[in-house]
């Protein structure tokens, strides 16, 4: 996996074993952080692209072309953003269901073993139906992004739920 990747889900790992300490301003805050990892590494594209027609080339085309060409990149950054939320989604599931995993003293070792001492944390404290409603507060967040839902806001109203689950 890439960097980026990795690092989402590091944030997203992060959060998670840190949410029942969290109050509503953190939480938000949180939200804030996933979304700025998934938008880092597309940040470098983003000024890349600025530019992607060089000043020579621009003096041929109209300018209806320069602004087909704009939109064209625009619509490509926000689906790469939209795959990065949902990359992020993935991985707040997946370490969920390593929790569910260690709820139920399930013998199946975790997916995420390098955030294990905080999945078996988080374990500790809820019961497993708890935790199967924190998962679908990822599987509500995916289906709210895919029907357009800004994604900061579809994090932030996960996460909160995530919180109410796991209280």
């Amino acid at each position: 996996s890439s960097p980026g990747r990795r690092n989402v889900r590091r944030v997203v790992a992060r959060v998670l074993g840190e949410l029942a300490h969290d109050d509503a301003w953190d939480v938000l805050v949180a939200a804030k952080e996933i979304c700025d990892a998934v938008r880092e590494p597309l940040d470098d594209a983003r000024g890349s692209r600025s530019g992607v027609v060089s000043d020579r080339d621009a003096e041929y085309l109209s300018a209806k072309a320069l602004r087909q060409i704009e939109e064209a990149n625009k619509r490509e950054l926000t689906s790469r953003e939209r795959s990065g939320m949902m990359e992020a989604l993935a991985a707040a599931e997946s370490f969920l269901r390593d929790v569910l995993l260690c709820c139920e003293g399930a013998a199946e070792p975790v997916v995420n073993e390098d955030f294990e001492d905080a999945i078996v944390r988080v374990a500790q404290n809820h019961a497993a139906g708890e935790v199967l409603d924190a998962i679908d507060a990822c599987r509500s967040a995916a289906q709210n992004i895919v029907r357009n839902v800004t994604p900061q806001l579809a994090i932030e109203v996960m996460l909160l739920s995530i919180k109410e689950a796991l209280v």
